[in-house]
């Protein structure tokens, strides 16, 4: 910071920066924040390799304050979110450099399309969907509501349902609540989707880390938002970590999304959401709460 202080450059008029490595780090991107002259700053941390859209996403994605999402059968296991694992729309080579994590070994450069875009609940924290576009069931009710394509522009439909849920609060950092979402191919940023359907999350604010003692995830670095799969218990847990056989994407939360005719029901908090029809560009989706 010193360094580009005294070539004229003045940081504080930046919130966020990032660190353009030369070579390798330890083992990893970074993304996270950092304090300088009192003053705190979103940053990046990348090595060659990260110094690309599809590893700016996700750790631009840290330093504005989002965590990871997913961790339901292994780590970064959600291609839903770009927060999690992601997915590519695509990716081609795009140079190389001698990389001193393999010896100076010389390392192909690969940049990619994000194709995963960021879930519902993570725009929400940051402000990205207004109140407008914003479908909140807090109380008993039954509601059918047209939910645009997630990365779709913002115009005048609906982009998330938040559902609260009784007795628990809705906001704030102890917040616990559901989230659906429209999500399909249609729109750029969710071109490398494995494919299109509604998907569905629960989210708890202050949810505690996930994995610990599993060998299915080498890190417990889970975030707030946990998807539910439409298709439940199709990946082998520990010891295996693996699909069991199945193709991909039948496998995890590769198909976790809900399609038509699809529904799923907690009696616990009497919540139910079924989708009901799909567009090009949309799903209906009626959201029920009994209690």
């Amino acid at each position: 910071m010193a360094m580009i202080s005294a070539l004229g450059v003045n940081p504080t008029v930046y919130s966020n920066i990032n660190f353009v490595i030369n070579n390798d780090l330890d083992c990893c991107a970074w993304g996270g924040s950092f304090v300088y002259q009192n003053k705190l700053y979103g940053a990046t941390w990348e090595p060659p390799w990260g110094q690309e859209t599809g590893v700016y996403v996700h750790e631009m994605g840290h330093s504005l304050g989002l965590p990871h999402s997913g961790w339901k059968y292994f780590a970064y296991d959600s291609p839903w979110d770009d927060m999690s694992r992601g997915i590519a729309a695509q990716r081609v080579q795009c140079g190389s450099y001698r990389s001193a994590n393999s010896s100076g070994g010389l390392n192909a450069l690969y940049c990619t399309e994000p194709g995963g875009g960021y879930i519902s609940a993570h725009k929400e924290a940051l402000s990205w969907i207004p109140a407008a576009n914003k479908v909140v069931v807090n109380s008993i009710s039954t509601q059918t509501v047209t939910l645009e394509a997630n990365s779709a522009p913002l115009g005048a439909a609906a982009k998330m349902i938040k559902i609260c849920l009784p007795g628990l609060s809705c906001t704030g950092s102890t917040a616990h609540f559901l989230t659906v979402e429209a999500r399909m191919k249609t729109a750029q940023y969710e071109r490398g989707l494995p494919g299109e359907g509604v998907m569905i999350h629960d989210v708890v604010m202050n949810r505690r880390a996930v994995g610990s003692g599993d060998p299915c995830f080498f890190n417990t670095q889970s975030g707030w938002a946990m998807p539910f799969d439409a298709t439940d218990s199709d990946y082998r847990a520990a010891p295996y970590c693996d699909s069991g056989g199945r193709t991909y994407p039948n496998y995890a939360l590769f198909n976790a999304q809900y399609g038509v005719g699809g529904s799923v029901a907690s009696a616990l908090y009497g919540v139910q959401v079924d989708v009901l029809s799909k567009t090009s560009s949309s799903f209906s989706v009626k959201v029920t709460r009994t209690k």
